[in-house]
């Protein structure tokens, strides 16, 4: 495109312009024609005789009529001549432009249609550098929304791929998970494995969904499969090697909590790194254990290896940071809530699966008291309660 307009005003000028001395010629030979013709027709109506009229043509009227004549052509071709000057100038800056354009030198493009003199050429260039723009800001627009489509599509395809872990019965535990699957990618990665005392959990996502982000929750799914078939390897080993093998690929802005539970002893291990805290359910109170920090800390060796304690009867809540951004809300909050729904609905609640349908309504309705109707497409919970 940058090459064909300056071509198409060149062959304009080379083969149209070129007229530039012709058509000066060619209104001169006109005009003192017409200048003969009238002077030979006023002596004829004024002497009323062809022949002596044609005789008494002065000079001076052939002169005047020559020097009319002259001045109507020279102003045609300096016409012409500023028109053939104009288009050069055009020709030169559209070439320039259109190496401006390809190097993506936009800036520079700008500056030069502003220092430009001629008001006409001005005008062109101001119209040649607004459409350039809008142009570009269309293209660009039409690309960052195939480019975000795309990259969705593929991420709530990955996504729909990762729910592939059945949630088996574990002695001693009753467990439940949320969702069981999705096809959302802002939904975050979460699993139960049975281990060889008990259980490990993961609950793993961003605060954006690109494939690299999908491309990790990915990671974690291999990662966990292969944990799922160390059943002879004591789980707080498990958890080390999860740890460790996090640190290989760094991404940035990781919300990840991982615990492992001893359905025996009871004693909880975690490895939390997001806003919202492990919430343990005991009685008719609620505690928490706070996380390391909000995101994955890639700086250390390894993570700090928080310890606890659950009872029979106790139960572990883990809800994914995705729904404080779209409900404007924090963790505290999210604990007043569950605090509320333990002390209304204690005798309800006798299962893992009482529980996080509880909260999972309890989170629908605040979202849909703000407008939001797809609360329940991102949030995640796990709840694990300890039976004996």
């Amino acid at each position: 495109m940058k090459k064909e307009i300056p071509d198409i005003i060149y062959n304009i000028m080379q083969k149209n312009l070129f007229h530039k001395y012709r058509i000066p010629t060619f209104i001169f030979a006109i005009s003192l024609l017409t200048y003969i013709i009238f002077i030979i027709t006023e002596d004829i109506l004024m002497s009323k005789s062809p022949i002596n009229s044609i005789g008494k043509i002065y000079a001076g009227k052939i002169f005047l009529a020559i020097s009319l004549s002259s001045i109507s052509s020279l102003m045609s071709f300096v016409l012409i001549y500023s028109i053939q000057k104009s288009l050069k100038t055009l020709n030169l800056l559209i070439t320039e432009w259109g190496q401006n354009l390809s190097d993506g030198d936009f800036q520079e493009l700008e500056e030069e249609s502003e220092e430009i003199e001629d008001e006409e050429i001005s005008e062109i260039a101001r119209s040649f550098k607004i459409a350039v723009f809008q142009n570009k800001e269309r293209e660009d627009s039409m690309v960052k929304d195939l480019l975000s489509l795309n990259t969705e599509k593929v991420s709530n395809n990955l996504q729909s791929e990762l729910f592939t872990f059945p949630l088996k019965p574990i002695k001693r535990l009753d467990i439940s998970v949320l969702p069981i699957t999705s096809k959302n990618a802002n939904c975050d990665f979460v699993s139960v494995i049975e281990t060889a005392n008990g259980c490990l959990g993961i609950m793993a996502g961003f605060q954006t969904n690109d494939i690299q982000e999908a491309s990790m929750k990915f990671r974690l799914h291999g990662i966990l499969s292969l944990a799922e078939k160390a059943t002879s390897i004591p789980s707080d080993e498990i958890l080390s090697y999860i740890d460790s093998a996090i640190r290989k690929i760094k991404i940035s802005n990781l919300n990840i909590t991982i615990f492992t539970l001893d359905s025996m002893s009871g004693e909880l291990k975690t490895i939390q790194y997001q806003k919202n805290p492990i919430f343990l359910l005991q009685s008719d109170s609620v505690k928490t254990v706070q996380a390391n920090g909000e995101f994955f800390n890639f700086e250390r060796q390894v993570s700090q290896v928080k310890t606890s304690k659950i009872s029979k009867g106790d139960s572990m809540i883990f809800v994914s940071d995705r729904i404080l951004t779209p409900l404007n809300t924090n963790s505290a909050t999210i604990l007043n809530e569950i605090q509320k729904k333990i002390k209304s609905e204690s005798l309800q609640l006798k299962s893992s699966r009482d529980i996080i349908l509880s909260i999972a309504r309890n989170l629908d309705t605040i979202g849909k008291s703000l407008g939001i109707r797809s609360i329940l497409e991102i949030l995640s919970i796990i709840v694990v309660k300890k039976k004996s």
